[in-house]
């Protein structure tokens, strides 16, 4: 993506991320094996990491979009355009 619209590959990456870490916590819809864990565990990993950075997480949607929302506004920090 990067190269195709000029962008750096750190700053395309920090566009990206809080979109990747929402999508991921989606639990599937179809069933699908996951060879290393009984369950689905990436909502549980970014609440987590919330919890790890002192963000909200109270519950792990409250986590993960607490996560999300630090990412942004770490970006924008950084002066980011994040769009």
């Amino acid at each position: 993506i990067g190269p195709e619209f000029h962008i750096p590959h750190g700053r395309a990456n920090a566009i990206l991320m809080p979109h990747v870490v929402r999508y991921n916590a989606i639990k599937p819809r179809k069933h699908a094996l996951f060879p290393k864990y009984e369950h689905f565990v990436a909502d549980e990993r970014y609440a987590h990491i919330a919890r790890m950075l002192g963000l909200p997480a109270s519950s792990v949607a409250e986590g993960v979009e607490s996560l999300v929302k630090a990412i942004t506004e770490l970006g924008k920090s950084l002066n980011i355009n994040m769009s």
